[in-house]
């Protein structure tokens, strides 16, 4: 389900995506964004549909 997510992107972020393999039937999906500049702020990871949420 490849699609072009750089309408979600900030100028200069590139994405990656990947099919993570976890059981014989059942694959995920991984979307990672990299920031043209670091910003050292953690990296956040979301599982939509396993109830992510972020505080700070």
């Amino acid at each position: 389900m490849k699609q072009n997510l750089v309408e979600f992107c900030a100028e200069g972020c590139a994405f990656a995506e990947e099919m993570i393999s976890v059981s014989e039937n059942v694959s995920l999906r991984a979307i990672t964004f990299f920031l043209p500049v670091d910003i050292g702020n953690p990296s956040a990871v979301l599982v939509p549909g396993w109830a992510s949420m972020i505080n700070r």
